[in-house]
């Protein structure tokens, strides 16, 4: 628009500075018409007598005739200036033929003067019907330029109404502007606070997720540490068993060995009981054979008795002889027996050797094993039980850590819900009452009201979370603890 008015301003003064350049280029022809008219005047003081008339020659148009009609465009559209000048022509031209009338009257005829009146007349009309195109051409751009002045005109009218309107809008929109802009101040402390809680959730999304994995890997641990446990106790059962049948074969053995013993003592017993017989088998044989020695010596010194003294040691040399006999085979079978049995107790002997070496060889390998052994296993037995002892006190501890915070997590979350709610639904009936007010233009009061109050509530929502110590804390504490005492107990796991 104002480009327009500049454009405008612009046109008006150029129509300014060409108002004088026609009024100058209209003198001359005024100038002309005056020496027309003094050359007139002078024609008629020298006519020598008005009764005189001279015909008029008509080898030339009438110029007269022609510059007294009007031209054939309308007079409406022509200007008032130029409309005035043909008038001022005719009366120039008619004082000009009153002249000649006079001139001719008189009786005074100048053909050279009037060949060049007629020249310069021509030159004349020409010139006007020039300035007279020229004046057209001005009239038609002169109502272009009226038209488009009314036309600029229309629209700096329209747009002084859309001016006002806009002004009047600009007061309206200045009236809101100042509660609008301290809403969106408080809407930008808003998104700042949700900017703030949004990573602060976020955090503790991840800290939730690590806290997961970590509880998983530490279930995982614990899976793990129970096969391991329930494998050492299967080895320990196993080893139970294998060592309840190593003490049934050392009880088996040790009754053997005591069977031993008394097959010893038995075949020690008999062998002095053998001994003890021989001594007195031998005692009887000398006291026998001493006892036949006499009985034959006194025999010999009988034999020369009578004779039926001689038939009865005869008899009871046969008898005598008999009982010899049958004692000698006695005594063989009984030495036979007697060697046997030396021989059945050697190899007994040497049998039970054999044994009882072999049997105490065996029986202290395995004393020696079940006692390292068993020496082991009391130790793995302890080492497992600190183990069990302390991952419980772990257990309880993580299983009190795990329930404070997810005791605190969903008081947290609850709350922190609850505001949340209480939030949207604050904003939603502040739009409800924006929109009501943008429909009857009512106060922004409660809207400060309950922005300040959601401004409020979204600090006391991220209060919790900024304060509160963090969770993972204490489980990096207690897992560097249980890597130390990992690193203390490496032989158990390595049993």
């Amino acid at each position: 628009m104002q480009m327009m008015l500049e454009k405008y301003q612009s046109q008006v003064k150029l129509q300014q500075q060409r108002a004088p350049a026609s009024s100058q280029t209209k003198t001359p022809s005024r100038n002309n018409i005056n020496k027309i008219e003094n050359h007139g005047v002078a024609s008629v003081s020298i006519a020598p007598s008005p009764g005189r008339s001279h015909p008029m020659s008509h080898s030339q148009p009438c110029l007269i005739a022609i510059s007294d009609k009007p031209p054939d465009y309308s007079a409406s559209h022509v200007h008032p200036s130029v409309s005035q000048f043909p008038n001022r022509v005719a009366s120039g031209f008619g004082s000009c033929e009153q002249h000649e009338g006079q001139s001719n009257g008189n009786g005074i005829q100048r053909v050279p003067n009037n060949q060049k009146l007629i020249q310069s007349l021509r030159e004349e009309n020409l010139h006007l019907k020039r300035e007279i195109e020229a004046n057209k051409k001005k009239l038609v751009k002169l109502q272009q330029m009226e038209a488009a002045y009314e036309r600029i005109e229309k629209e700096y009218e329209n747009l002084l109404r859309e001016k006002e309107r806009q002004e009047g809008v600009e007061k309206s929109a200045l009236q809101f502007s100042l509660p609008n802009a301290q809403a969106m101040e408080k809407v930008n402390q808003l998104n700042m606070l949700l900017a703030e809680i949004i990573p602060q959730n976020k955090e503790l999304v991840t800290v939730k997720e690590r806290q997961r994995l970590e509880l998983e890997a530490q279930n995982a641990t614990l899976e793990e540490q129970r096969t391991h446990i329930s494998m050492l106790e299967k080895a320990l059962s196993n080893a139970q068993e294998r060592l309840a049948k190593r003490e049934k074969v050392c009880d088996e053995l040790t009754v053997a060995a005591e069977r031993a013993n008394h097959l010893q003592r038995l075949l020690h017993e008999t062998l002095l009981d053998k001994q003890a017989r021989d001594e007195t088998h031998a005692q009887e044989r000398t006291q026998w054979e001493m006892d036949m020695t006499q009985l034959k010596m006194q025999l010999n010194k009988d034999f020369s008795q009578n004779g039926s003294l001689k038939r009865m040691t005869r008899l009871g040399g046969e008898s005598n002889d008999e009982t010899i006999n049958r004692l000698k085979k006695s005594m063989y079978a009984k030495d036979e027996r007697i060697t046997q049995l030396e021989r059945t107790v050697v190899e007994l002997q040497r049998r039970l050797q054999e044994e009882s070496d072999r049997k105490k060889s065996a029986l202290g390998s395995l004393n020696e094993n079940l006692e390292t052994k068993i020496k082991q296993f009391e130790e793995d037995q302890a080492a497992k039980d600190r183990r069990i002892a302390l991952l419980n006190e772990q257990k309880v501890k993580i299983g009190e850590i795990l329930d404070g915070g997810a005791k605190d997590r969903d008081d947290d979350s609850s709350l922190g819900m609850h505001k949340m709610e209480e939030i949207r639904q604050k904003i939603q009936e502040r739009k409800r009452k924006g929109r009501m007010c943008a429909a009857g233009g009512t106060s922004s009061g409660p809207y400060e009201q309950t922005i300040l109050d959601s401004a409020a509530l979204l600090s006391e929502i991220s209060s919790p979370y900024g304060n509160r110590p963090s969770v993972s804390t204490g489980y990096h504490n207690l897992f560097n603890g249980e890597k130390r005492e990992n690193a203390d107990g490496d032989n158990v796991w390595n049993v």
